[in-house]
């Protein structure tokens, strides 16, 4: 970072925290020059000269195996070229200054499940998850099962409850209230369907078990066992549903 004076004809200007890209001036011209920190910087140095000792003896040899070996160990292949269709898929959506509120429930997403990989231990990993999962369903619309007349009736049947005291009444009002609140499972499973992604059933009930756990986890009880492999699953599950989420927004 900053600026150094290397020459009267290159000046250093900025890097990035990865080196992969960073920005020349040369003779008062910006150039860019792609240095490519996988590419040039993973290679291995590896001694030409042997020695070798015969065991329990006091013969040894040292010789040079420059002419049977290239000397040099090299990573060809860029590991971040595997996420180049990704990247395709999410660089408009996070370089994007006027987001919708679906498009803002993504990144929530994504904020989330960055957390899930990166910070705490399992436990917080896994409500990490489905912290991430609940942003990603937020903006889910479904049918609703009651209409608003028939909850007004089931509110005035309740209050002619002469058997019911005014907190009772008040408990139950509330409750039907809530009567078109999608649990968070009919949500998934609804988003999952309308995708149409073609989930096994071992990823299914690895859903409702991790559901469970997550629940179980929430009340108190910590001292639940949860498994990397139950979380790299769930993650996966929770990443196709982003790339799913930012093709039909």
């Amino acid at each position: 970072k900053g600026y150094k004076k290397i020459s009267s004809a290159v000046d250093v200007i900025a890097f990035q925290t990865d080196l992969s890209f960073p920005a020349l001036k040369i003779n008062d011209s910006l150039e860019n020059f792609n240095f490519n920190y996988y590419n040039f910087a993973s290679r291995v140095k590896i001694s030409t000269w042997a020695y070798c000792r015969e065991k329990d003896k006091n013969g040894f040899v040292i010789f040079n195996t420059q002419h049977a070996s290239e000397n040099k160990l090299i990573l060809n292949h860029n590991p971040q070229s595997h996420f180049s269709e990704i990247n395709k898929i999410t660089e408009e959506l996070l370089k994007k200054e006027n987001l919708s509120d679906k498009e803002i429930s993504i990144l929530n997403s994504l904020h989330w499940l960055r957390r899930a990989i990166q910070i705490g231990d399992n436990k917080d990993k896994l409500l990490d998850l489905w912290t991430s999962m609940e942003f990603l369903t937020s903006r889910l619309k479904l049918p609703e099962l009651f209409k608003q007349k028939e909850k007004e009736m089931l509110n005035h049947l309740i209050s002619n409850q002469e058997n019911l005291n005014l907190e009772q009444k008040n408990a139950i009002k509330g409750k039907f209230n809530m009567l078109n609140d999608a649990p968070l499972m009919v949500k998934i499973n609804s988003m999952i369907t309308s995708f149409s992604i073609g989930l096994s059933e071992e990823e299914n009930q690895l859903l409702k078990q991790c559901r469970a756990k997550r629940n179980e986890l929430i009340h108190g009880n910590n001292n639940l066992e949860i498994m990397e492999n139950e979380l790299n699953k769930l993650r996966s599950i929770i990443e196709k549903l982003i790339i799913w989420m930012i093709n039909e927004r």
